[in-house]
């Protein structure tokens, strides 16, 4: 018996065949906790579009008041959020006092809503534009 294993030992194709199983068995071991991995990621993507920049539209001899105010720019923005973790989001995931909300550096929010949701049952909830930031909830 003692002469068969050295015999194996000394052949390539075992030292070949170790190396592949333990190889094969740290990359299932990463595989496997990327998997299982709790991970709440919040992203987001935006599209906007210029309707009005410095009094000059687009569309000549068009104008446009929101609540009797003329605008000087006006751009339509679509902001669309979604998890890429694999674990629920929450609304207490957030700090109590800093809610999730939506800032713009300079200019004025002149309103804010919901087009669309994939599920119902997330009850998101867009608050009325404080001129620069809208807060969300769900």
């Amino acid at each position: 018996m003692e002469h068969f294993i050295s015999e194996v030992a000394k052949s390539g194709w075992f030292s070949v065949a170790s190396f592949t199983i333990g190889a094969l068995g740290i990359v299932l071991a990463v595989v496997f906790y990327r998997r299982t991995r709790r991970t709440k990621t919040l992203s987001f993507a935006h599209r906007s579009v210029s309707i009005f920049r410095n009094n000059t539209p687009l569309i000549s001899k068009l104008q446009v008041t929101y609540e009797g105010k003329a605008t000087k720019t006006l751009t339509l923005t679509h902001l669309a959020f979604w998890n890429s973790g694999n674990e629920t989001i929450r609304n207490i995931d957030f700090v109590e006092n800093d809610a999730l909300r939506i800032l713009i550096g300079e200019g004025e929010i002149l309103d804010a809503e919901l087009l669309c949701e994939t599920h119902k049952g997330n009850m998101i909830v867009v608050s009325e534009p404080s001129d620069s930031s809208v807060a969300l909830s769900f």
